[in-house]
């Protein structure tokens, strides 16, 4: 009786890890959707913002700022590129990856705060300073990464975000 308890006790643990390690079709469609969804939106507010760049310096009341902030649109555009494997990390609840890819470009950004401002003029220091601070958190959360990403264009994956993911684009 011991040992059918403990065969079974066996089987019931292995049944679990199998389970755990395998995804469901929704933890799938999710990751693709995150995928393709995040970076097309980053790419979107790029665009936009690239194309309102004499809007918001004039908003602004800075016109000679038009530059720094069609500049500025390259931000979101590389962080498109981010490796999504530190959110993958966070479901399962270690956040390290994800503080690496935060941190470490904010005290990079910092550390050149002074040099940057020294040595580049007017609105194109803070500028240059959040694309020092993009760019960094590209390459740190390219080097985390465990998956290899590709650029590439699925019609039944798009056509499948569009039907699921309209409602958020309005």
């Amino acid at each position: 009786s011991g040992s059918s308890a403990g065969k079974t006790a066996m089987k019931v643990v292995k049944m679990v890890s199998e389970a755990e390690a395998q995804k469901s079709p929704t933890q799938r469609f999710t990751d693709r959707f995150e995928r393709i969804f995040v970076p097309a939106v980053l790419v979107l507010v790029g665009v936009l913002l690239f194309l309102l760049a004499p809007l918001f310096a004039n908003l602004f009341g800075i016109a000679s700022a038009t530059h720094a902030f069609a500049l500025l649109a390259i931000a979101p555009l590389i962080r498109a590129g981010l490796s999504l494997d530190c959110r993958r990390a966070q479901r399962q609840f270690d956040n390290r990856p994800q503080m690496l890819v935060e941190v470490v470009p904010q005290a990079l950004a910092l550390t050149l705060t002074l040099p940057v401002l020294r040595h580049v003029p007017g609105f194109e220091a803070p500028v240059a300073l959040a694309l020092i601070q993009a760019l960094a958190a590209l390459v740190v959360a390219r080097a985390l990464a465990s998956t290899p990403y590709r650029l590439g264009f699925r019609k039944d994956v798009a056509k499948r975000l569009i039907a699921f993911g309209w409602p958020i684009l309005l």
